[in-house]
């Protein structure tokens, strides 16, 4: 093992705990209870290809034992992700199916003959108690049924997840919780192709950077997008925006500009529209529509996009009894049905069907 891998593992493992600190926060709206577990138990899988692939490490079997088990955690726990993040669901475990647990449990008493066989040496074999024929049959028979579990688990899950995005997205721009159906993914894509490499192909050592390479590029990217998505509060913006004030002809001039242009339906009705859009719209410079937006009318550019949206969506629910709560959402600019039940219940301190009701 080289030191490439080990800094990327490390690097990798740190970024996903990081991420768990916006998951859990609420001013983004209610907390992902299921997304940071997703983020914890990938953060676990780097540790264990770190102390796998390290020569020094000692016991070995029962660290891939216990990678092996957290790996077929990785696409349930997305799968209820999605549900809460897009689906506007908060899934309860206990009333899932038994068959969920069952393929899981089944997959991790697989490991359980590997993880009994560890030692306190650095290496796969015990020196001072070698592991006999039968012995090493049931370990390796064992493996490969957590391995086959895992292998079909996972588009199971990937399938069912994208369906939720597909059924709520509805053709408009991307949400974020599809970067993690690509990080599952590719931990399943070389997941087989690292048993076919120790069973048959016996590839060259440069192999397994490769794979860490691919493993922690992908999960890098889809963070650093995670980490976009989630912006600092209005509160810590103004503090910043405090310390190069703008000058107040500058400040009245685009905050006129800026509340004439949102004023117009089309504009924040847009799915897809973003400080840089609204920039080119009123020809200014972002960085100065964000320090306005902040400094004189305490908001944020989401928060101040989605106000106008809910007001949107309050007149559509009035006037349209019969209409689809979800296709108003979308109306109104929204996404995803989620993320309007989010912004509408702190907007209103109500759903938007309890508000239909009383209105």
């Amino acid at each position: 093992m080289n030191a490439v891998q080990t800094y990327l593992y490390l690097v990798a493992a740190a970024l996903c705990v990081f991420a768990t600190a916006l998951t859990t926060r609420e001013s983004s709206g209610p907390p992902l209870r299921f997304f940071t577990w997703l983020l914890v138990l990938q953060a676990g899988t780097f540790l264990g290809e770190l102390l796998i692939a390290h020569p020094q490490t000692p016991f070995k079997a029962l660290w891939l034992g216990l990678l092996m088990s957290a790996s077929l955690l990785l696409a349930p726990c997305l799968w209820l992700a999605v549900q809460e993040s897009v689906g506007g669901e908060r899934p309860d475990i206990r009333r899932l199916p038994r068959g969920h647990f069952i393929a899981i449990g089944v997959g991790i008493a697989g490991t359980l003959p590997l993880m009994l066989s560890t030692h306190s040496a650095s290496s796969w074999d015990n020196p001072l108690d070698p592991t006999s024929w039968w012995h090493s049959r049931v370990i390796h028979t064992g493996m490969l049924v957590c391995m086959a579990v895992f292998i079909a688990q996972v588009p199971w899950y990937l399938t069912r997840a994208r369906r939720v995005v597909l059924q709520n997205l509805q053709g408009h721009s991307r949400h974020w919780a599809e970067w993690p159906l690509a990080v599952v993914f590719t931990t399943w894509m070389l997941a087989i192709l690292r048993t076919l490499d120790c069973a048959f192909i016996k590839w060259p050592p440069m192999f397994s950077l490769l794979v860490a390479l691919v493993s922690v590029g992908v999960t890098v990217t889809a963070l650093y997008l995670l980490l976009r998505e989630f912006r600092p509060s209005p509160r810590a913006t103004a503090e910043r925006y405090s310390k190069s004030p703008l000058d107040p002809a500058v400040r009245r001039r685009i905050r006129q500009k800026l509340e004439s242009t949102l004023a117009q339906q089309g504009v924040y009705t847009r799915s897809d529209l973003s400080l840089a859009a609204l920039a080119r719209l009123i020809n200014e410079s972002p960085h100065y529509i964000s320090q306005v937006i902040s400094q004189e009318l305490s908001s944020s550019f989401h928060d101040l996009v989605n106000r106008h949206r809910i007001e949107h969506a309050k007149r559509l629910l009035r006037e349209s009894p019969d209409a689809n709560v979800l296709t108003i959402a979308m109306d109104a600019g929204f996404n995803s049905k989620s993320a309007f039940h989010n912004a509408f219940r702190r907007a209103t301190g109500t759903t938007p069907s309890d508000y239909r009701q009383i209105n």
